[in-house]
């Protein structure tokens, strides 16, 4: 507002007086040369000017939640990926994947598949499991990748040989079998193709395999101990599950299915068409004289409560497998093993060298 030439005198409180200035009213400079020019629009400007601040640092101020969450939430997701890894390399290495899907005896790339598996069903060769996408799973699905380890079924619908235990993954978490899936993407892509499984028929016919899966084959059934300690439990689902031990410690029958009634009791031609030892907790001809402290010890190992060092295959499982597990673990396997049911063996007594693990070293 402009108010008509007066004589000079100090502005009220809150104004400002301006002397001959026709730069600054060159639009009043014709009309007087002395203007007192009212604050009021100048005041306006400025309260303007400290409303915008206020309400942009009001904006930021409510913001700060939102970039602060995102902020620590991009480091929660980063710290939560880089868990998730090492949890699945954890998973896949007392599970055995990496030692199987690597030809170590022929410097074998690490999960490029080629690592043969001699059984009396014939020989099976390990897949690539590299995220390779032509020769490994690469192109895979988390999905797809689910159904192979619960159901034993490949992207493209073909049903896998027993060789693969997926008959004891099915009872796998989600979470777990996702952990391996994360990690494996990680590991680098290596295009290698393995050579093909040297099988006979029928076993040399896919689509046989299921007919065997209605009779052998029973998915996602896991059994927990509802009333016994959550030790108990994690060292069944080690033993069962992820260290798989019932797949070479339980006989099978002609057909190459499991035989229930006989669990970890030991088998006659197991893995590499080895004699493998009945771990059941009966005293003769199992583990039942151990103690928990000296099944974790030999589980870490390899030596035996009699100071015998394990020799063949299941010296490859305790130093690539079990040597692995943590000491919680460790003996939550000790925990589970010393409660199965004994059982013993059908040919009673064994001789002195069938009885390696029992006897002590010469």
């Amino acid at each position: 507002m402009v108010i008509e030439p007066e004589p000079k005198k100090r502005p009220p409180d809150g104004g400002l007086f301006f002397g001959p200035d026709k730069t600054s009213f060159h639009n009043h400079s014709r009309r007087s040369e002395y203007s007192l020019v009212s604050t009021r629009p100048r005041d306006q400007r400025k309260q303007q000017a400290h409303v915008s601040i206020e309400m942009k640092a009001s904006s930021i101020i409510k913001a700060l939640p939102i970039i602060l969450t995102g902020i620590c939430f991009s480091a929660h997701s980063d710290d939560s990926t880089h868990n998730n890894i090492e949890r699945g390399k954890y998973i896949a290495t007392i599970s055995g994947c990496i030692h199987c899907h690597t030809d170590t005896e022929s410097q074998g790339k690490p999960l490029a598949g080629g690592k043969e598996l001699k059984s009396r069903f014939g020989t099976f060769y390990a897949p690539n499991i590299t995220p390779d996408p032509k020769t490994g799973i690469g192109n895979w699905s988390d999905d797809e990748f689910i159904r192979a380890l619960q159901y034993g079924i490949s992207p493209k619908g073909e049903h896998y040989y027993p060789a693969f235990p997926y008959t004891s993954f099915t009872r796998m978490t989600r979470e777990d079998i996702l952990s391996v899936k994360r990690y494996l993407d990680s590991m680098p892509a290596i295009e290698n193709t393995h050579p093909e499984h040297i099988v006979s028929w029928p076993i040399s016919d896919r689509s046989m395999l299921e007919f065997w899966k209605r009779v052998n084959f029973t998915p996602l059934i896991q059994r927990r101990g509802k009333h016994i300690s959550p030790e108990w439990n994690r060292g069944a689902y080690l033993s069962e599950v992820l260290i798989h031990c019932g797949e070479c410690h339980t006989p099978r029958f002609s057909s190459g299915g499991s035989m229930h009634h006989r669990h970890l009791a030991g088998a006659y031609l197991g893995a590499q068409s080895e004699r493998v030892p009945n771990i059941t907790s009966h005293v003769r001809d199992g583990i039942g004289s151990w103690s928990k402290n000296q099944i974790a010890a030999f589980l870490a190992t390899g030596i035996t409560p009699q100071m015998r060092q394990t020799t063949g295959s299941m010296k490859e499982v305790i130093d690539e497998y079990t040597s692995k597990l943590d000491a919680y673990d460790i003996q939550a396997i000790a925990e589970y093993l010393t409660t199965v049911p004994p059982i013993p063996d059908l040919s009673g007594s064994r001789s002195r060298q069938e009885r390696w693990w029992l006897e002590p070293s010469d």
